[in-house]
């Protein structure tokens, strides 16, 4: 049996906790619901509404409210595997008729930043009690609230941070939960990229060939094999360039994310680390070549203009003159993220990785340059190199001493011994 500890006070109190009812919902499919609209002040806000199922088939109710997050709520139901409250929404939980809620336990991801829960954070209820975050055996991190009054509906406001919840317990008396062990499904091993696009959502794979990195920034790694390519989401302690090798046997589940599979959930340990290897290629593509199928992939777009959406935050849009694909700067935030510039202008080079939005196109970017500056490099590169003494006489055969080094329009001084 696992146990979720509390907190010293709540084990206190448990003197009957094995008579206790809890409901367990373990399957957070946010993907199975929808996005509507209500109205506060006067804008209006996302909300999401259902039933969630526990494992004994009880219901329990919930609602998510946008409230005074200027975050859309669309990431929350991409995800098929955690509910997702972000800051500033209100969650709202009822429970079955004739069951008093005097205790939540959220059990979050194992995502530490700076020795903190990145995803387990108190939030303020409007019913009273006190929140505890705390670890289970398994290294998870679990938020608790306690109230011994109890309630019917519990109303929360994620009012400090987000967080991410893979299994809820709710339960009606306070203490330590007892819930029977699961054993973990095996690993279905997977030889290649298309292969593991082809599984069932759910599915934990390892697998048994390696993949070379295209781009990695925070939590999103982007892969590749001669099959495909693929979004690993997820924190991961190893760091990886462009062009690495990661070796077999990295594990991770299959998750389903705006309609995409993606390696989720990775295995911190099986990640090893890369040894270099060929560099992988950004595809020249036009923006009427771009599609779905190509999520994941990593692209370039040349001579092209940028522009930035009015009134959306990192919200651009590439333009051939015929063609249009919007940009998203997923990579704008230095808490998480190397920070990706995004210039705007004419005859621009676009770098990015293809993803999907909504069931459309969109590019999140690696580099976008001034196509000139590029054209410009490389005319330099192939340039004759020549070298001057100090006084700016050109030298033909250089011996030891201090020169200018000239190639194309690139100046610099040069020690030769």
């Amino acid at each position: 049996m696992k146990k979720t500890l509390l907190s010293m006070a709540a084990a206190v109190l448990c003197v009957n906790a094995a008579s206790a009812t809890s409901i367990v919902v373990d399957n957070l499919d946010m993907t199975k619901y929808s996005i509507s609209k209500y109205t506060s002040g006067d804008k209006e806000k996302d909300m999401i509404t259902g039933d969630l199922t526990g494992t004994e088939g009880e219901k329990v109710g919930f609602v998510l409210k946008q409230e005074t997050s200027s975050t859309a709520a669309d990431g929350i139901i991409g995800v098929n595997n955690q509910m997702r409250i972000y800051k500033n929404y209100e969650v709202t939980f009822t429970a079955p008729a004739g069951f008093t809620i005097k205790q939540i336990v959220f059990e979050c991801p194992t995502n530490l930043k700076n020795g903190a829960w990145q995803y387990c954070s108190e939030m303020t209820s409007s019913c009273g009690g006190s929140f505890v975050v705390s670890a289970t055996d398994s290294g998870a991190a679990t938020l608790t609230w306690v109230n011994e009054s109890g309630v019917s509906s519990f109303v929360a406001v994620a009012s400090n941070a987000q967080v991410r919840v893979n299994k809820l317990i709710l339960s009606d008396e306070v203490g330590e939960v007892e819930i029977p062990d699961v054993p973990e499904p095996e690993l279905t091993k997977v030889a290649n990229i298309a292969a593991f696009k082809a599984l069932a959502k759910d599915t934990k794979v390892e697998f048994t060939s390696s993949v070379s990195v295209s781009y990695q920034n925070g939590r999103y790694l982007y892969i590749t094999d001669a099959t495909g390519a693929l979004l690993v989401y997820g924190d991961l302690t190893t760091k990886y360039e462009n062009g690495d090798v990661i070796p077999a046997g990295f594990q991770g589940t299959l998750s389903i994310y705006n309609d995409m599979p993606q390696l989720a959930n990775p295995v911190v340990d099986s990640f090893a680390a890369g040894t270099a290897g060929a560099p992988v290629e950004a595809a020249e593509v036009g923006i009427d070549e771009l599609s779905t199928e190509m999520n994941a992939t990593y692209v370039v777009l040349k001579n092209v203009s940028v522009s930035a959406v009015e009134g959306k935050d990192n919200n651009y849009t590439v333009s051939d003159g015929d063609n249009e694909v919007l940009l998203f700067n997923q990579f704008s935030n230095a808490q998480y993220y190397d920070v990706v510039t995004v210039p705007t202008g004419f005859d621009m080079n676009v770098f990015a990785i293809v993803t999907v939005y909504k069931g459309a196109v969109q590019l999140y970017p690696v580099s976008v340059v001034d196509a000139a500056s590029v054209n410009d490099v490389v005319v330099d590169a192939n340039a004759p190199v020549e070298y001057f003494n100090l006084q700016g006489v050109r030298v033909a055969n250089t011996e030891n001493g201090l020169y200018i080094r000239r190639q194309g329009s690139n100046v610099t001084k040069v020690m030769i011994k």
